[in-house]
């Protein structure tokens, strides 16, 4: 939702001025009025569909607060610019429907599909990527070419209803064990139960160090795909082009920074030329 700038008129008494005349006092009380007029930022605020399931390390709860690297960055850059984000949470669907009518002004973490692009506006540039990868216990001898038909004698895990690329979708040569989450996947590789688990790089170092397991997994090289994550304006709402170009030079901008690249580390994720 945005908010049209308000203007505030403030009255300050300046000067009290007191003599006196030909015998008499006279009091000349002079009052000097400024009228000020403020642009207030606080007023342009822009609502932000969040899905009501937690998302980390992209952005969840913790200690009552919201945080996560596509949330951080994203208020930083509307920060930057003067405005303030109101979160409202809903069941997934129900966000890309609020976003598509127009209900929320934005989202801070969208894959660009070309059906999803007929109601949105994309900033220009990704913020964040997610990269799906395979991963092993320390000390295992598999290793990966980038061909996985050389790897089809092994057992695979991976989550029920995530895609990790064509690639691995499609191979149906694979022995494939599905799971229902991060942590049964961590803990069904470390018990020797499959010799590979499959998932989001980043999503599954931030369970495994909840875990305190991180130090006995290893992601291999090279990834299985890379998915450029984006935020995205309502097509709907006034404006919202002028955001989206507003967003992809400040986001360029901040890619640059120091402060992104600490986000960058602290939530796991490989670092990547500007």
């Amino acid at each position: 939702m945005l908010l049209d700038k308000k203007e505030n008129f403030d009255i300050v008494p300046l000067i009290v001025m007191s003599f006196k005349k030909g015998g008499e006092k006279l009091k000349i009380i002079l009052f000097i009025f400024i009228f000020m007029t403020t642009w207030s930022l606080a007023a342009k605020e822009l609502v932000v569909g969040l899905a009501d399931e937690d998302y980390p390390p992209f952005y969840f709860v913790k200690n009552g607060k919201l945080q996560g690297s596509s949330l951080e960055i994203t208020q930083i850059v509307a920060k930057k610019l003067g405005y303030k984000l109101i979160f409202r949470r809903y069941p997934w669907a129900r966000v890309l429907e609020n976003l598509k009518t127009g209900k929320i002004d934005l989202v801070v973490h969208l894959f660009k599909t070309a059906e999803r692009a007929t109601s949105v506006f994309y900033v220009g540039v990704p913020h964040i990527f997610e990269t799906s990868g395979l991963f092993v216990p320390k000390g295992s001898p598999i290793q990966y070419t980038g061909n996985l038909e050389l790897l089809k004698t092994y057992k695979f895990a991976n989550i029920r209803g995530y895609s990790h690329g064509k690639t691995y979708d499609s191979a149906d040569y694979l022995n494939k064990n599905r799971v229902t989450s991060e942590v049964n996947l961590i803990r069904m590789l470390l018990a020797h139960r499959v010799d590979l688990g499959v998932g989001n790089k980043s999503v599954i170092l931030w369970h495994a160090k909840k875990l305190k397991v991180a130090d006995k997994i290893k992601f291999l090289t090279p990834a299985l795909h890379d998915d450029p994550c984006y935020i995205a304006f309502s097509r709907i709402k006034p404006r919202a082009k002028a955001l989206a170009s507003a967003f992809t030079a400040e986001l360029v901008r901040f890619k640059k920074t120091r402060q992104f690249k600490k986000i960058i580390k602290k939530y796991n994720f490989d670092q990547r030329k500007n």
